[in-house]
């Protein structure tokens, strides 16, 4: 590794935004091999290092847990190409996604008709109106 593009561990980390004890951490699952070191002990890293932690920190965003990321890490290390994995890690994502967005709508909705509801009770009543506004949604949805 050329010293001049050798960097230490927390010009790594800010470079992409995260702690040097995350990049430890990284090392330590594996997801980043080990680095060279320096004639004190301190760390260096090159532009494979940054290229890898760019590509974690990408995955992460699209949902892509640790453990899925270092699979797909150690398929491609293995010579083997991980498309497929990644492609079926990214649907299974998706689906959940779906889920979840339809269940957000669903509160969106339900939210929606108890505050119309809501509207047409006047301001001021008890603390058993209250109550009654709350309940009286748990009723609707038949729970």
């Amino acid at each position: 590794m050329n010293d001049d593009r050798a960097m230490f561990i927390g010009k790594l980390a800010a470079a992409v935004g995260v702690k040097a004890q995350t990049v430890r951490y990284y090392e330590r699952l594996g997801l980043l091999p080990e680095p060279m070191r320096n004639r004190s002990g301190y760390r260096l890293y090159g532009e494979g290092a940054l290229k890898r932690m760019r590509f974690i920190k990408r995955a992460q965003t699209l949902g892509f847990s640790l453990n899925e990321i270092k699979s797909i890490l150690e398929l491609s290390r293995d010579g083997k190409r991980p498309c497929l994995s990644v492609r079926e890690i990214a649907k299974a994502k998706l689906a959940e996604a779906d889920r979840m967005l339809e269940d957000l709508l669903a509160y969106r909705q339900e939210l929606a008709e108890r505050i119309e509801q809501w509207e047409e009770i006047q301001d001021g009543q008890s603390d058993a109106t209250v109550y009654q506004l709350i309940e009286m949604s748990k009723a609707a949805k038949g729970s």
